[in-house]
């Protein structure tokens, strides 16, 4: 019995040393390796072509120029990349056979990974399938926070078979992903695509539990065709969607997607104080969902109200003549965020018109004004059958929020009939003089007889008094006849 307990305490010993081993290995395995970046220099050493598998990587640059430097995207991520508050520019990123037509600063993820604290700024991602500034696609959960794209980024994703996805930050996700958070982020570039999935944030996301948005924002273009090319994912099949505080200002004049601002095709969505400058021609903003349905979380919204400091969005601060950025963005990169100064103004035109579209003034006016005509009110000639009098402008005039075109409005009143030039009344003492007789056969004329001129109707009703009275007098004679 001894022996036994001896050998069953043996082998708890072994066991308790492989659990330790077995965890120390685990540890050694997942532990990230820090990776951090001063420089240029550092990013084309550390990073640029390089396989880095699990990792932290921390950049304390300011800015990263990338002008004339072959940079090639970072391989086998996953992990954290923090950039904290720096601006990477000028990148020129080419797909090539190597990278199977997919392309972006980062290629497939290999993981869970966070993106966070960065801008990328006047920079091209060109690829056939999977095109994203950040990352081409993904594996695993994703996290992107506090990231800004700006209007001079494009993404060309040139059609290589059905499953070519862009978006402004991931072309797509693939494998095991439960969940993708994007937050406090801001795509102001170009998508150029001509896949079958494409948005302002992510190309394609299929098969997610969980997709959520907060304090986002669309100032950009999605260019494609393609039945499901939306302002924020192009196709969500089968995933559940949360959004809040989310904004689609994207498409100046044009609308530039063909779907939907927000997404299409969830299973289940959320969506919650959320606005949109346009509806896709049947008043649908996400799913079959339109901005007016009752519990829709959309507002339709001018894009002069987005901008100045008067605007107010929950999660969302307004600069100076500007449009309002997501407020962590706003706190972090201060001035780093360029100006859209010559896109959005706090300034707008107003135009007045004539009827015939001849301007009779223009004005500036800061959003909230109320315009008004300076010149003298307008006159319009009066005709021969009509006279018209100034009353204001169509459509009604109310505070800026955008150019404005405002034409007269005038109110059209008849003429009072002129005399027959056939008859001439005179006073009671004249005469009236009767126009001649038409003798025309389908006319129908009366000719007066002399009768009817001296009396008319007061001859007969004077021979019937004058028959009465007399009568009267006859009886009288005969009553008193009979008494006498």
């Amino acid at each position: 019995a001894e022996n036994q307990m001896k050998k069953a305490l043996s082998l708890l010993i072994v066991m308790a040393m492989l659990v330790g081993m077995l965890a120390t290995m685990a540890v050694s395995v997942s532990a990230a390796t820090t990776i951090t970046i001063a420089s240029v220099d550092e990013w084309m050493t550390k990073l640029s072509g390089k396989s880095v598998g699990n990792a932290n990587i921390s950049v304390s640059a300011d800015v990263l120029d990338f002008a004339g430097k072959d940079v090639q995207p970072v391989k086998g991520f996953q992990g954290t990349f923090d950039g904290h508050g720096v601006v990477i520019k000028n990148l020129n990123l080419v797909a090539n056979d190597s990278t199977g037509g997919e392309i972006g600063l980062f290629n497939c993820l290999a993981g869970p990974s966070t993106f966070k604290n960065f801008a990328i700024l006047s920079s091209t991602f060109t690829g056939t399938q999977w095109v994203g500034a950040v990352a081409c696609c993904g594996n695993g959960n994703v996290t992107a926070d506090n990231i800004y794209i700006g209007e001079d980024v494009v993404i060309n994703a040139g059609h290589k078979d059905s499953k070519s996805y862009a978006g402004g930050l991931f072309g797509g996700f693939a494998g095991d992903v439960t969940e993708c958070r994007i937050s406090n982020c801001v795509f102001a570039g170009t998508v150029n695509a001509e896949g079958k999935y494409n948005g302002g944030f992510v190309g394609a996301m299929h098969n997610c539990p969980a997709i959520v948005f907060e304090n986002c924002m669309v100032t950009g273009k999605v260019q494609n065709d393609k039945d499901n090319s939306c302002g924020f994912i192009g196709s969500v099949k089968g995933d559940t969607v949360t959004m809040t505080n989310c904004i689609y200002a994207g498409g100046g004049e044009d609308v530039y997607y063909y779907n939907r601002p927000f997404f299409f095709e969830a299973s289940t969505a959320t969506v919650t104080n959320c606005y949109t400058i346009a509806a896709n021609s049947n008043d649908k903003v996400y799913n079959d969902v339109k901005y007016s349905a009752a519990g829709s979380g959309v507002s339709l919204i001018a894009i002069g109200n987005l901008v100045g400091t008067g605007a107010s969005i929950d999660g969302f601060t307004a600069r100076a003549n500007d449009i309002l950025l997501p407020t962590k963005m706003v706190t972090l990169f201060g001035n780093k965020i360029p100006s859209t100064s010559e896109k959005y103004s706090s300034k707008y035109t107003v135009t007045w018109k004539d009827e015939d579209g001849n301007i009779l003034d223009e004005e500036e006016y800061e959003i909230g004004e109320i315009p008004t005509y300076k010149g003298e009110d307008p006159t319009k000639a009066e005709t021969e059958d009509y006279t018209y009098v100034f009353t204001g402008w169509t459509p009604t005039v109310v505070a800026v929020v955008g150019d404005a075109v405002y034409t007269v409005k005038f109110v059209e009143t008849r003429k009072v009939a002129k005399d027959d030039p056939t008859t001439t009344t005179t006073k009671k003492s004249d005469t009236t003089t009767a126009a001649p007789t038409n003798t025309d056969a389908t006319a129908s004329t009366t000719t007066a007889t002399p009768e009817d001129e001296e009396g008319g109707c007061g001859s007969v009703i004077g021979y019937s008094v004058m028959m009465l009275a007399l009568i009267a007098c006859g009886a009288t004679v005969a009553c008193k006849k009979k008494e006498d």
